[in-house]
């Protein structure tokens, strides 16, 4: 087991974190939605962004789905890994951020799809298949990062004694064993299912 390998972590408190992470998430999510509501034209330009550095990526339609998977693959796996990294600076959850923004920007961008009579249905079948895994993989990193940069406050203020180095080199093995492979589907599934699903729903 993953856990017999990582003697600062137990399955408990990485459900804890998880939990938590994801719960805080959720909020984020429905705080995105409201604001994306009240706020179209805020929200659309965030997708205006978001949009711009998708191609920026070359994600266009004219790339060979193998390409587009291995480029939203390595795109996911950066901006994960670095979530969990956020966590090496002590006394500043850098990694709440990484979660927030991308919570946000979901919930904003369901808004646009209800304001512009699309439905949320939609939304749903273009986010829910992939995101179910790529989501589960951020949320784990952003709570992996949230614990180290705990970790490491607590070890400045000498409030623990969890050897720091160890705890983070557990957090990257958990990282590897789960995160990287929910990427790995999640690519694929949006690369080839999510396109054909969007088909029949717009």
């Amino acid at each position: 087991m993953i856990f017999e390998l990582c003697p600062t972590l137990s399955r408990d408190l990485l459900k804890r974190e998880f939990g938590n992470t994801a719960a805080a998430f959720g909020v984020l999510v429905l705080l995105g939605f409201a604001a994306g509501m009240i706020f179209p034209d805020m929200a659309q330009q965030t997708l205006q962004n978001f949009a711009a550095q998708v191609e920026q990526l070359g994600l266009t339609d004219d790339v060979p789905q193998s390409q587009m998977m291995a480029t939203l693959f390595f795109n996911n796996i950066t901006a994960s890994l670095l979530s969990m990294l956020y966590g090496l600076i002590p006394f500043l959850p850098l990694s709440a951020l990484a979660l927030g923004t991308n919570a946000l920007m979901l919930g904003a961008f369901a808004a646009i799809y209800q304001q512009q009579g699309i439905g949320l249905g939609a939304y749903f079948v273009g986010v829910l298949p992939h995101g179910i895994f790529e989501l589960s993989a951020l949320i784990l990193s952003c709570a992996l990062g949230l614990l180290i940069c705990r970790t490491g406050t607590e070890r400045v203020l000498k409030k623990s004694d969890t050897p720091f180095f160890r705890r983070v080199l557990d957090c990257i093995r958990v990282f590897l064993t789960f995160s990287v492979p929910l990427l790995l589907v999640a690519a694929l599934i949006e690369t080839y299912v999510t396109p054909a699903l969007l088909n029949l729903v717009l």
